[in-house]
């Protein structure tokens, strides 16, 4: 399922004076923040938006999508713009795609999977991407994203053959 922006967010919309992208390339992320008990995922996401702009200053989330423990896809900033970083590579020419949590200590959940695996999928059809055009962000930067216990899971996908479905 995607949740669409309007149906998380109720926020007046920042201006958006980031530079626009053509994806050739999807990145996979955890957000490394810990999900409080009984946490909504549209609680999570308003959470880390607030985050981003005080701590980052940045107008808009880091992430294009991002998956919450259920499974639900919640859309984040639009395509068309690239995303945001505070690590050293460049997030331009990507799509970004979070998995909500910090899985350097949780596991991800199967709906979590299943959903992540579903969007890029779909997304990697969309604009006619390979396998070698998907990474998950710690192949990029000097970071452990999407966390130990994600990569584990990512690790073991055949992303050729789930392509060519």
């Amino acid at each position: 399922m995607i949740v669409p922006r309007a149906a998380w967010d109720t926020s007046v919309p920042q201006p958006y004076e980031l530079p626009q992208q053509q994806i050739r390339r999807i990145v996979i992320h955890h957000d490394a923040v810990d999900y409080r008990p009984g946490q909504s995922g549209e609680e999570k996401v308003r959470a880390l938006l607030r985050g981003v702009r005080e701590k980052y200053g940045w107008s808009d989330l880091p992430y294009h999508y991002l998956v919450d423990r259920d499974g639900r896809v919640f859309v984040g900033r639009p395509e068309r713009y690239a995303g945001d970083t505070h690590t050293e590579y460049d997030p331009g020419d990507a799509l970004h795609i979070a998995l909500l949590g910090n899985y350097s200590k949780l596991e991800p959940t199967a709906a979590q999977m299943d959903a992540v695996i579903a969007l890029v999928v779909m997304k990697a059809d969309q604009y006619n991407l390979t396998p070698s055009a998907i990474f998950l962000h710690g192949d990029l930067a000097d970071t452990e994203c999407p966390g130990a216990n994600a990569r584990r899971h990512f690790s073991r996908l055949d992303w050729a053959r789930l392509l060519a479905r």
